[in-house]
């Protein structure tokens, strides 16, 4: 009797583990191709995955369920994501667009409105216009070296966007590509000034020369600053400042 309760016991565990993987993982909700060689899937836990290799289709093919969608998995043979093609997934929190991509088509993340953070590889060489425009949670971009042009409204009306990494290897920023990013206030530039000077920075991009924003030059990244110059310059500001602070000091007690 006690021998059969307990394979009884262990026939119960084995068959809620069983039931609990297809959850675990979600089921499937809906498939279909999205290129010549690209096949797509969503389970009910809102990854979308796709899985193959080529360019993407230019159409949002899974839109019926793009309310659905909150993860998104790449792979490593793509080689372009489609104009339009996760535009309006407003619950995709973050994306890393694999190496091997070499442009981004016009408004393929627009209205993206959770969307958080985005990791755009070292291959590409074109972001679309509207390739992100209203995506109203995004904080911050590093543009690979390579991208040459911002193009037209790319990043209009991103409004929690506060800081950009842009490569010397921009050369134009088109007509409103951060127009209303009314949050930036921290450009790192890759270049000297002199080089960010030659830029060409169409009408619509006023948020980069306000004088509220901060340019910083010979940066690697956002907050990674490489000129020696800069820094020492930064110091013997503060030591400066702190000596001034001193001085002024001594005069006001004196005048006592």
């Amino acid at each position: 009797m006690k021998r059969t309760r307990k394979l009884l016991s262990v026939f119960l565990v084995v068959v809620m583990i069983a039931l609990s993987v297809p959850m675990a993982f979600g089921a499937e909700v809906a498939s279909g191709s999205c290129g010549a060689n690209l096949k797509w899937t969503l389970n009910s836990s809102g990854m979308l995955k796709i899985t193959g290799k080529g360019k993407m289709t230019d159409a949002c093919v899974w839109e019926e369920h793009a309310d659905k969608v909150k993860s998104v998995s790449l792979p490593s043979g793509l080689t372009s994501i489609g104009a339009g093609s996760f535009e309006h997934c407003e619950n995709l929190t973050s994306v890393t667009i694999p190496k091997g991509v070499t442009s981004i088509g016009i408004q393929a993340f627009s209205y993206c409105k959770s969307l958080k953070s985005v990791s755009l590889p070292s291959s590409l060489e074109r972001i679309g216009n509207k390739a992100f425009q209203y995506c109203s949670s995004l904080t911050s971009v590093e543009f690979p070296d390579g991208i040459s042009e911002i193009e037209a409204y790319t990043f209009m009306g991103c409004t929690a966007l506060r800081a950009i990494f842009l490569p010397n290897s921009v050369k134009e920023i088109s007509f409103n590509a951060f127009k209303n990013c009314y949050a930036l206030k921290n450009v790192f530039y890759g270049g000297s000034e002199r080089e960010w000077k030659q830029i060409t920075i169409d009408d619509g991009n006023e948020v980069l020369i306000a004088d509220d924003v901060t340019i910083k030059y010979q940066a690697n990244g956002i907050g990674a600053i490489t000129n020696p110059d800069q820094n020492a310059g930064n110091i013997f500001s503060r030591i400066f400042a702190f000596f001034r602070s001193l001085l002024d000091r001594f005069l006001s007690i004196f005048k006592r």
